[in-house]
């Protein structure tokens, strides 16, 4: 495969790709059962073509750094779904900067799942809404009607609930990490407001949360964890 890098490789059953050299290569891989294919057929999601060239632009980088979130709590309820999603919207992202014309802009549930991709990429930034619409070809209006097919609530709210449930994970996975740390990871402007509003979202306080399994079990039920140290 005598191509440049970065490039992307489409491998059909049957095919067999040989990499040639010794060069140090950052890779990322997933694939679909064989019963897929037809769908992804369908789709237009398998091109004719089986490699080529590609410019890792924003929309892809979003793309890549959620797909390696994912797979870090990817045995969390609901993140296997969410997996699958990225890869395809990956897949799409890829065929659209081969194949320009095979651009839908009447698709704006999945450009309203993009711009919350790049939301949760971007949490920390106090994110200017309508600079996001735009972004994604929306207009103020029509930007939050479609959100609100597609999520429950509003784009600031769907901002603060990934924010107080990446804090809560870091406090349960990383038990050395104090409520303060958690607070100043996800941005809270102070430790006061990070509390009040995690026991709005979570029904407790964030030590609750960590030391009693009740408390978090019902929000991360596939999540099978000792207790962890007390706070520091």
């Amino acid at each position: 495969m005598d191509i440049p890098f970065p490039n992307v490789v489409f491998k059909r059953r049957g095919i067999k790709v040989e990499l040639h050299g010794e060069y140090p290569r950052d890779t990322i891989s997933f694939q679909f059962p064989p019963a897929m294919e037809k769908y992804l057929n369908a789709w237009g999601l398998i091109p004719e073509e089986m490699y080529w060239p590609v410019r890792i632009e924003e929309p892809l980088e979003i793309l890549i750094a959620e797909f390696r979130r994912l797979l870090k709590c990817y045995m969390l309820k609901g993140m296997i779904d969410r997996l699958d999603w990225v890869c395809l919207q990956i897949m799409r992202e890829l065929l659209l900067q081969r194949f320009p014309e095979t651009q839908n802009d009447n698709d704006p549930e999945s450009r309203i799942r993009l711009a919350a991709l790049y939301l949760q990429q971007h949490y920390n930034k106090n994110p200017d809404f309508d600079a996001v619409a735009a972004r994604f070809g929306f207009s103020h209006a029509v930007f939050y009607r479609t959100w609100k097919r597609v999520f429950t609530g509003t784009p600031k709210n769907y901002v603060l609930d990934y924010r107080l449930k990446s804090a809560a994970l870091h406090l349960l996975l990383r038990d050395n990490l104090s409520v303060a740390d958690a607070s100043n990871h996800v941005h809270f402007s102070s430790l006061t407001a990070f509390y009040r509003k995690f026991r709005d979202r979570f029904g407790c306080s964030p030590d609750e949360f960590r030391h009693h399994r009740e408390c978090w079990k019902k929000e991360f039920p596939e999540l099978d964890i000792q207790n962890t140290k007390p706070d520091r």
